[in-house]
Formats: C-alpha cells, sequence, structure tokens
C-alpha cells in the first residue's frame, strides 16, 4: 500500500467491506455503481480484482475509494471502460478538497495505467502524468413527485409518445431473471450491429469491441451480486420484444444503465418512452430523488433525448495515466458504444 502522500491525509489501508458500505450508506450522493457488489462484479465478468482504499484525513475524516487494479497493481480502475461513474464515497458526502487529495494521491503512485470516472469538474493534478476529460451525463431531479415530473419537465413530444405508446398496445413487464436478461441481450445485439453501421465502424474494430458477449457477463455478474438492486424493463408489442432498459438503485437514486430498442419491430409506437415513463413513475412511487441517465456525446440525439426527458447536463472527469496509445484508442472505441448504449432513444 502506497504510503500518504498528501500532508491532508494521514493515511491508506486496504478497506474493509464495512466500513466501505457504511460510507456508501451515508453518502447522499453514492449510486449503486460505488458499492462493494459492482466492484465484485468487475472482478467476476473481467479478473480484475478489488484493490478499494480508505484515506484517512488529518481531522478524521475518512473516505473510501472503490477502485479494481490488475497487472500486479500497476492499473487502477474507478472504474474500468464499460462500467460507468466510480469514485470516492464518504459518510455525509465527499467534499471537493478530500476528492481532490485522493485523486492527487493515486497520480502520484507508481503505476503504468489509471481511469477514474467521477461525477463532477475534477482538476488533473498539477506536476503529474494525470490528464483530465470532461464528460457529459445527465441527472432527472425527481423532486415534485411523478406530476411534477411528467407535466413540467417531460418535454410535450415525451407526454406525446408516452401516450402514444401506451394508446398502440405496448406493455412493460418488469424482473431479473434469465428470460428478461435474454430479450436485453437480444435487443442489444441487434443494436449493436446497427449503432456501428451508422457510424461508419469497420469490421475490425465491431470485432475487437466485442460488446455483446461482454455485455452479456457483465449483466449476469452484476446480477449475481447487486441483486434486487438491479431490475430489467421490457416493452413488449404484439406479443414481441421490442425495447429494454437495465436500471439499478441504491438509497434514493436510481441509474438507467443500459437500453437497447429494436426499431424495426417498434414501428412508430415509441416503446423506449413508455420504459423510461414507467422507470420514472416507479422511481419517484418509491421514493428515489434522482434518475442518473448516464454518459452520452455532446450535441448527440442521445444527449437531446435525455434533456427532453426533463434530465440536466452534469459535468463528470475521465482521469487518466495511460502510457500506451493502443489500449486508448481500444478504450476510446469501446466507450462510443458504452455511450450509445446508455439510457437512450433507439
Amino acid at each position: 500500500m502506497p504510503a500518504p502522500s498528501d500532508p491532508r491525509i494521514s493515511s491508506v489501508a486496504r478497506a474493509s467491506r464495512s466500513e466501505w458500505t457504511g460510507a456508501a450508506e451515508g453518502d447522499p450522493s453514492a449510486s449503486a455503481t460505488q458499492l462493494p457488489g459492482w466492484a465484485d462484479a468487475i472482478a467476476d465478468a473481467t479478473g480484475w480484482r478489488d484493490a478499494s482504499r480508505t484515506y484517512v484525513f488529518t481531522d478524521g475524516r475518512r473516505v473510501v475509494l472503490p477502485l479494481v487494479a490488475r497487472a500486479r497493481g500497476l492499473v487502477l480502475g474507478s472504474w474500468p471502460s464499460s462500467w460507468t461513474l466510480g469514485g470516492p464515497v464518504a459518510d455525509g458526502g465527499v467534499r471537493p478538497a478530500e476528492r481532490d487529495a485522493v485523486v492527487a494521491a493515486i497520480a502520484r503512485e507508481r503505476i503504468v495505467g489509471a481511469r477514474l470516472l467521477l461525477p463532477g469538474a475534477v482538476p488533473a493534478p498539477v506536476g503529474t502524468r494525470m490528464t483530465a476529460q470532461p464528460r457529459l451525463v445527465h441527472a432527472l431531479s425527481l423532486a415534485g413527485g411523478y406530476e411534477t415530473v411528467s407535466a413540467e419537465r417531460y418535454d410535450k413530444q415525451v407526454r406525446k409518445y408516452v401516450r402514444r405508446s401506451a394508446a398502440e398496445g405496448v406493455t412493460v413487464r418488469e424482473g431479473t431473471g434469465d428470460a428478461q436478461l435474454d430479450v436485453f441481450e437480444a435487443l442489444y445485439a441487434a443494436s449493436v450491429i446497427r449503432w456501428a453501421r451508422d457510424r461508419g465502424q469497420p469490421a475490425f474494430v465491431r470485432a475487437l469491441l466485442r460488446p455483446v458477449e461482454f455485455h452479456r457477463r457483465q449483466l449476469r455478474a452484476v446480477r449475481r451480486h447487486l441483486g434486487d438492486r438491479m431490475s430489467v424493463r421490457t416493452a413488449w408489442l404484439d406479443g414481441t420484444p421490442v425495447s429494454a432498459m437495465v436500471s439499478l438503485r441504491h438509497g434514493t437514486r436510481v441509474t438507467a444503465w443500459l437500453a437497447a430498442t429494436d426499431i424495426a419491430a417498434a414501428g412508430r409506437s415509441r416503446p423506449q418512452h413508455l420504459l423510461h415513463d414507467v422507470l420514472i413513475r416507479d422511481a419517484c412511487d418509491t421514493g428515489a430523488t434522482v434518475v442518473d441517465l448516464g454518459e452520452s456525446d455532446p450535441g448527440s440525439g442521445v444527449a437531446q433525448w435525455k434533456e427532453q426527458l426533463g434530465a440536466e447536463p452534469v459535468t463528470a472527469t475521465e482521469l487518466r495515466i495511460d502510457r500506451v496509445p493502443v489500449q486508448r484508442a481500444v478504450t476510446a472505441a469501446r466507450s462510443v458504444v458504452n455511450r450509445r448504449s446508455g439510457s437512450r432513444s433507439g
């Protein structure tokens, strides 16, 4: 374990599961992707290992950084590509100065690579090899409840398409069994081919990404380790699955994680609108305060769709130490597919 290198940090130790869980439970901004079970799912699906740490500050405050490692601890992630937002948690929430001190401590370690995707605008520590790249995420406030959200935050087109979807006979089912996961995976596989074709990606890039096989392992690992914190909603039209969404829940925060739609089979029924509406209604009814809608490319149709739902753009930051240009290219390509497969309109 590296020695503390920031004067505000008095010690660093491996995070115990009990302390990590307590920090996440006491952090009002924590999401399901910052829980111990998320690290376990990453290890299960990818072979990375848990390397999470507790940073103790001179004022007695304790901050847990969820972290995984590979290559004998020389490459660190919170999280690796395809595993969405990570970042530190602490009872009462992490203060910006604490977050920056933890990032600086990682940046000064003798490692060959790191990727941290953190909420907020986070500067790269001065005098280190770490770089910072802003990322766009969206979050929908549920303040006022479902009636307020649907009447005041939804764009009028969203309300129109929610009504149309119901009128066309689209129905929504929810569960986490193999049947639900199989439906999502089939829709996702078809969507990946369409997204790659739409972006003009050459065949070797599509083969390199292998997103369908990866998501199959990923989904089943998350189900094993998060249990009922994960939910799969599927939309059906005339007995055929036409859209699906995977969401996560921790405390009052819901994450709309992955989604896919069979545009041809859906026709004009707009099932993705109804799926999001059902998710948002359920979140409001069960006391959630925020729905996180994930990453998007600025100015893209996906970003516009999220804003039509009433979500506000929020800055996140990808911090990297990466000496291998090929790995950067692979990671960038994977990130494109990940942003396309997040909560989206098609």
